[in-house]
């Protein structure tokens, strides 16, 4: 009887010991290359590494958060904007666009068809001009949010109407041309004062002349 009462003992003993030896293993498992198990995070359920990182593969008691996120901050009305039109050859124009905004932060904005669409969550613009290339005539939609202390706001817009397009007019500065002129253009000579010039030798020539003839028809 106390022999079977010894056996059982043991047996018990060898039990939790070996209970006791996986337990231990698969802790040491779970992070043994980040220092070992040093907590767990209830908000993802996973395991937490003495280094700070989440254990790959050990899993521990998930508990739900109620997560409320901040609410999200208003694109101030009093904002204004203007915008200049700059025609380019092929049928289309470039915009640029000034938010006149006295706190200029980061910008998300986009030129699209959508009125108020979400212009996505990067940053397209770091001041408060934009440009937008080879628009074609009709009407747009500038979308735009503005980052305010590290959230954007919400989602404000524009209206553009891109006129019809008008082939740019070229301009040419006869005394600083490109174009081959002959000599007025390589040497920027005035044939007009060169006239007037002219002009006024012949006069002052025709006087002394006829001074000239008429003294010398007195004296025979």
């Amino acid at each position: 009887m106390m022999i079977k009462k010894y056996l059982f003992s043991i047996i018990l003993f060898l039990f939790f010991l070996l209970i006791s030896s996986i337990s231990v293993y698969a802790t040491r498992g779970c992070c043994s290359w980040h220092g070992g198990v040093c907590g767990c995070d209830t908000s993802v359920g996973r395991q937490i590494c003495c280094d700070g990182t989440y254990s790959p593969s050990c899993t521990c008691a998930y508990i739900p958060q109620n997560y409320n996120p901040p609410p999200k901050p208003q694109f101030p009305p009093e904002i204004k904007a203007r915008w200049y039109f700059y025609a380019n050859e092929d049928g289309t124009w470039n915009i640029e666009m000034e938010v006149l905004d006295n706190n200029p932060t980061k910008y998300s904005a986009v030129i699209s068809k959508c009125a108020g669409c979400d212009p996505g969550p990067l940053v397209d613009f770091f001041s408060n001009k934009f440009y937008f290339n080879n628009i074609k005539p009709g009407k747009w939609y500038v979308n735009v949010k503005k980052e305010i202390n590290e959230y954007w706001s919400n989602v404000v817009y524009w209206t553009i109407d891109v006129p019809e397009w008008q082939k740019p007019t070229p301009t040419y500065n006869l005394t600083n041309t490109n174009y081959d002129l002959g000599d007025f253009n390589k040497t920027g000579y005035d044939y007009e004062n060169e006239y007037i010039s002219k002009l006024i030798m012949g006069i002052l020539g025709a006087v002394i002349g006829g001074g000239f003839m008429y003294f010398f028809t007195k004296k025979l």
